[in-house]
């Protein structure tokens, strides 16, 4: 009987660790899909340079562009997380790579 209650544990740890792994995969999936959201409005619809930003999709900070435009790829954000500074001009900026 002993061996039964140890195999009973055993599954009930496997699906909190399943349980576990679920909530953060839509955590992350929430702030992705906020951040390509506002994205989509602030960043790559941006009227002006002076109203542009850019919202991390790790952390979901707000951060105006760099001052600097470049004749190829446009507004330069600063890096935040683990994506570096430059531009953000592709849907990957704010989605990673693996959900695009």
């Amino acid at each position: 009987m002993s061996k039964f209650r140890e195999l009973i544990a055993i599954f009930r740890e496997a699906a909190r660790v399943v349980a576990t792994k679920e909530a953060a995969r839509k955590l992350t999936k929430a702030k992705y899909d906020a951040a390509l959201a506002f994205n989509t409005i602030w960043t790559y619809d941006a009227r002006s340079p002076i109203e542009a930003r850019w919202m991390c999709p790790l952390c979901n900070s707000v951060h105006k562009f760099t001052g600097e435009i470049t004749a190829f790829t446009g507004l330069q954000f600063p890096a935040c997380c683990d994506i570096p500074e430059g531009h953000r001009q592709y849907k990957q900026h704010a989605t990673p790579l693996g959900q695009r």
